[in-house]
C-alpha cells in the first residue's frame, strides 16, 4: 500500500471496522471481506533500510472452494 492508500483507510477503516462488528453482533451476512489489519514491513541490512511497505492482510476467499477463472482487481507492481 502507498502512503495515500494507508491515509484513505485510515479515514474509512473505524467505519468499516463498526460495520463488521455489527454484522458478527448481529448474526447477519455481509460480502464485505474481513480485514484482519495493516502492517509496515521494514527490512533492515545494517543501518540502512533496503524496503518498506505496508501491507493490508485479508481473509483467504479461496480457502476450500474449487475457482475456475480468478481475476485480480487490485493493483500490482509488476506487469
Amino acid at each position: 500500500m502507498t502512503k495515500q492508500d494507508v491515509g484513505e483507510f485510515e479515514k474509512f477503516a473505524p467505519h468499516y471496522f463498526e460495520y463488521v462488528n455489527d454484522c458478527i453482533q448481529k448474526s447477519s451476512p455481509t460480502l464485505l471481506a474481513k480485514i484482519f489489519g495493516v502492517f509496515k514491513i521494514v527490512i533492515k541490512k545494517k543501518d540502512s533500510v533496503l524496503l518498506e511497505r505496508s501491507v493490508l492482510v485479508i481473509e483467504n476467499l479461496f480457502c476450500d472452494r474449487k475457482i475456475v477463472n480468478k481475476y485480480d482487481l487490485k493493483g500490482s507492481e509488476r506487469n
